[in-house]
């Protein structure tokens, strides 16, 4: 799951954190593990995801991706 351009919906940049609701519940349901933020600053990653681990947040920021690419 691509979560990124929450700018579409939140006025509250840069952070966006008036979308925590929406982005918690899309990071609970789909898990760090199929996630990969998309857009914006890697700062947005640690606010909306503060309650997971530095190893989950990596996976979000670039992980998944490099990995789905099989980039090395």
């Amino acid at each position: 799951m691509k979560l990124s351009d929450i700018g579409h919906f939140a006025e509250d940049g840069p952070y966006y954190e008036s979308a925590l609701p929406f982005t918690k519940r899309t990071i609970r349901e789909f898990g760090a593990d199929r996630m990969f933020w998309g857009s914006g600053s890697p700062e947005i990653v640690d606010i909306h995801m503060a309650s997971y681990s530095i190893e989950d947040r990596e996976k979000v920021k670039g992980g998944n991706i490099q990995k789905l690419l099989d980039w090395k």
